[in-house]
């Protein structure tokens, strides 16, 4: 790595992909996801008291 140039674009390109990172980290921390949506809990049956 005796050439500047490609020593400042190898150090560019680690920053940003560190950035990048770290905003994907900061965007998806407090998304929940789930692969298989049980409940548990009381499962409580609504019906109309009127139909139609």
């Amino acid at each position: 790595m005796s050439n500047p140039k490609k020593k400042l674009i190898l150090i560019a390109s680690v920053v940003v992909i560190t950035i990048a990172c770290i905003i994907y980290w900061i965007y998806t921390r407090n998304l929940v996801t789930t692969d298989d949506a049980q409940v548990d809990s009381h499962i409580y049956y609504l019906s109309p008291k009127v139909g139609g």
